[in-house]
């Protein structure tokens, strides 16, 4: 026997199998149908040729009779797709206005204030102020950080400007630092870090002097700085002096008696009061290139030696130039531009 699929209607008091001439019977309820959660109760018979009311409907209150099997229907059907989300609403009203924040009244305010914050680097604002370009710099100091500030002299002519450098040395590494357009050079470290500085010249139109706040000084020149950070950080001054050109010339009167060789005959020592490469320098006989840099506060003593270890050798005989009418020992100080001078030996 086939089964065939029929469209259910129920209509008042009758259900109706669509496609066949079988009415049924909707049975007399006392409550509603559906009931209060939408669902629909019917009883349909189990032994259809047996029964004369093979199916109807029923308020559910009852169970079946005997013969029959309950089958319920549900009006709800699966739940839709999500339609379309509406058009927003127009906004809120504004709520209350929050406490009023602290007000600055100058830039100055902002020094200790926390940066940073959430991150392994939080520290604390710090200002600092160039005092020959009215710059100001702001930056944040990790905690438990220093900054370890040097400043350059700033009585360099401009040709020297460019020559100060600085090589700065710690256990974290090393970095330099070049005085180029007359901003100081600054580096935050840990507290209790030993840096070593070292100061040289880019050129030599300027040489280190001295320094000024270090913990110790070393070097040939006095040139390296040792210091160690402290809270609060640490302030260094590295002096440099301009220098200027000494150009020395050696030479001897070329008639002399047969196998003289005037080149032969003597020599110039040139010793610096300035600790500096230029402290201890000679220059020989017709040396044409022998130039050496001195600071402009330097005392310069040229000594004129004849050279022993020749049989003939060379008497010396005059200056010319700068150190012209001086004996054999000649004294130049404090140099304000490039300067010439000529030792003249004799046989």
């Amino acid at each position: 026997m086939s089964v065939t699929r029929r469209a259910v209607l129920i209509t008042a008091g009758v259900l109706a199998l669509a496609g066949t001439g079988t009415a049924v019977a909707v049975a007399a309820n006392s409550g509603p149908i559906p009931d209060a959660s939408g669902t629909i109760h019917s009883c349909y018979s189990t032994k259809l040729a047996l029964q004369l009311r093979p199916f109807f409907i029923t308020d559910g209150s009852k169970p079946c009779p005997v013969g029959y099997a309950a089958l319920p229907f549900n009006q709800t059907g699966p739940q839709g797709p999500q339609g379309v989300p509406g058009a927003p609403g127009s906004p809120g009203p504004a709520g209350p206005a929050g406490p009023a924040g602290p007000s600055l009244t100058s830039i100055d305010q902002l020094s200790g204030l926390a940066c940073n914050t959430g991150t392994p680097q939080v520290g604390k604002i710090t200002l600092s102020y160039d005092p020959k370009t009215y710059a100001v710099t702001m930056a944040c100091k990790p905690d438990n950080f220093a900054p370890l500030t040097v400043l350059f002299s700033d009585n360099l002519p401009a040709r020297a400007v460019n020559d100060p450098t600085l090589s700065i040395v710690s256990a974290a590494g090393s970095h330099y630092c070049r005085y180029t357009t007359g901003t100081d050079c600054q580096t935050f470290f840990p507290l209790g870090t030993q840096v070593t500085l070292t100061a040289g010249s880019a050129s030599y139109n300027a040489v280190f002097d001295h320094w000024l706040g270090c913990d110790s000084v070393s070097g040939v020149y006095n040139d390296v700085c040792t210091t160690t950070v402290t809270d609060g950080g640490d302030l260094i001054f590295a002096y440099y002096r301009p220098t200027y050109q000494l150009r020395v010339t050696v030479d001897g009167f070329p008639a002399g008696p047969p196998g003289f060789a005037p080149e032969t005959g003597g020599f110039v020592r040139i010793t610096d009061s300035h600790p500096s490469q230029w402290s201890n320098a000679q220059c020989d006989m017709h040396d044409d290139n022998c130039v050496t840099h001195h600071a402009d506060n330097s005392t310069i003593t040229l000594t004129a030696v004849s050279d022993d270890q020749y049989t003939d050798r060379a008497v010396f005989d005059h200056w010319t130039g700068a150190c012209a009418g001086q004996p054999a020992t000649c004294t130049l100080s404090h140099l304000s531009a490039d300067t010439e001078t000529t030792a003249v030996f004799n046989n």
